[in-house]
């Protein structure tokens, strides 16, 4: 089964693990940070990466005060919002899959915890930009900071998207759980960043494990 075969009209992307693969860029940026406040830098595992900056600061840093953990991410914020991701790639079938998607008329979107800043320089430098037809992150609310549920609600209400003709795809447990909280169907890109067994308990309609995109199979199927 390819994606393109499956009946939504609207396909909703994660970015970090999803698109692309960021980690290398995002990982270097938060030891730069550690490195300069004087902090030792732990082993990190790749699932760290996808809740808010705040998430993984914590779990980078679980007993830092949270001023200590604010100053971290204002560091990282600076650092890594300006930069260029020169490590950062989408992942090997994703370009032709959102060509094929484009051909065939849907409709689609990014849903993100990534911050806009962040989000829209890596999409634009990376030539995925053009493919979509709008962005939301987790900070696309002034004062607020939006849940992955929150953050698919924002763009069903910005673009009158029904829940029966929307797919999200996503690389962890927020992601599924997300979209499963907006009573759409969800795909779990298990190739990302997620514990694999904390994202199939949260009981994806689909799964994947191909980077290219060239399979993808029923929940059921595995």
């Amino acid at each position: 089964m390819h994606l393109a075969q499956l009946p939504y009209s609207t396909v909703l992307f994660d970015l970090d693990g999803t698109l692309a693969d960021s980690a290398p860029d995002i990982l270097d940026a938060i030891a730069s940070v550690l490195r300069a406040a004087g902090d030792p830098v732990p082993h990190m595992e790749l699932s760290i990466i996808g809740p808010p900056l705040e998430g993984i600061f914590r779990k980078v840093c679980p007993d830092a005060s949270d001023a200590k953990l604010a100053r971290h991410v204002a560091a990282f914020c600076d650092l890594y919002f300006g930069g260029t991701f020169p490590k950062s790639r989408p992942y090997p079938g994703i370009i032709s899959l959102l060509e094929r998607l484009r051909a065939d008329g849907r409709r689609l979107f990014v849903a993100t915890h990534k911050p806009e800043a962040a989000a829209f320089r890596m999409l634009e430098l990376k030539g995925l930009l053009p493919f979509f037809d709008d962005v939301a992150c987790n900070d696309s609310l002034p004062g607020r900071q939006l849940s992955k549920k929150e953050i698919i609600r924002l763009l069903m209400d910005r673009h009158g998207l029904a829940p029966a003709s929307m797919v999200m795809i996503g690389d962890t447990p927020l992601d599924i759980r997300g979209g499963n909280e907006q009573g759409i169907a969800t795909i779990a890109a298990l190739y990302g960043y997620g514990d694999n067994a904390k994202v199939l308990a949260e009981r994806p309609r689909y799964v994947t494990d191909d980077p290219e995109w060239k399979t993808l199979r029923t929940l059921e199927g595995m």
